[in-house]
């Protein structure tokens, strides 16, 4: 009961890729089994974001998202767009590390406008094999989707919770050890690089990221993976295969190179 009086509404919107929107709908209709009164189907939508058939740009994907975010709900009452979800989980989230591409400002519009309407922001959840893709501000992008206030975050480790200077200092030492002009040998620039991900963990990702490997998943989970059958694949290698090239064949290689 405490959950539901959180000043939240008791709804969930899913945001999935298409190939994954099957796998998400499975798994609440396992919780809604017949001998389950309290179903919480009801309580979910989805949108779908991402492929389509193949890669879709941003521009596409923002269409899908802003034209889904104009349908009715299941139920017929609202538009997706006017409904105060209580719980946003974003699946694929690092399709939203860019901030400037329209289908980041329509969810990023979403939030707010629900936080402006019911008083509370609703909770984020963020899925993602690759939170970081390319820089530091894959990050905080993600970040910014949930912590409103940049100048003044729950994250106080990270320059007093100012997103804004703390990732602006790491970004300006990512971006100069990545040009390369800093006299910096290859050893030192690396050992550098190493520092700035050490202090994006202790200071943002340790106090954020749920992590679970596949060692986590068979020491912690072994009962539900023998419940339900599940067989990780072992893995093996890799082994070297040694291609022997004759004389003839080596001088060409050797002179096209």
């Amino acid at each position: 009961s405490d959950l539901r009086d959180d000043g939240r509404e008791r709804k969930v919107l899913v945001i999935t890729p298409p190939a994954i929107k099957a796998g998400w709908e499975r798994t609440i209709d396992l919780f809604d089994q017949k001998d389950n009164t309290d179903k919480i189907s009801p309580f979910v939508d989805f949108i779908t974001t991402g492929k389509i058939g193949s890669l879709l740009d941003d521009e596409e994907e923002a269409e899908e998202l802003e034209y889904l975010l104009d349908e009715e709900s299941t139920d017929g009452d609202q538009a997706l767009q006017d409904i105060d979800y209580g719980l946003i989980i974003i699946d694929e989230s690092h399709r939203f590390r860019r901030s400037t591409t329209k289908m980041y400002q329509s969810l990023d519009t979403l939030i707010e406008n629900i936080g402006a309407r019911s008083g509370a922001y609703p909770y984020i959840g963020l899925l993602s094999a690759t939170p970081q893709n390319n820089r530091p501000d894959d990050l905080k992008n993600q970040i910014y989707l949930f912590e409103r206030n940049h100048k003044d975050s729950t994250l106080k480790r990270a320059s007093g919770g100012d997103l804004e200077d703390f990732f602006r200092n790491v970004n300006q030492e990512y971006n100069n050890l990545l040009k390369g002009h800093d006299g910096l040998s290859e050893e030192e620039r690396s050992k550098r690089l190493k520092a700035i991900s050490q202090e994006l963990r202790d200071n943002i990702l340790e106090d954020l990221l749920e992590r679970r490997t596949r060692t986590d998943v068979k020491t912690y989970y072994k009962a539900d993976i023998e419940a339900q059958g599940l067989v990780f694949p072992e893995m093996s290698g890799p082994h070297a295969l040694v291609y022997r090239m004759d004389d003839e064949l080596a001088r060409l290689f050797a002179d096209t190179m």
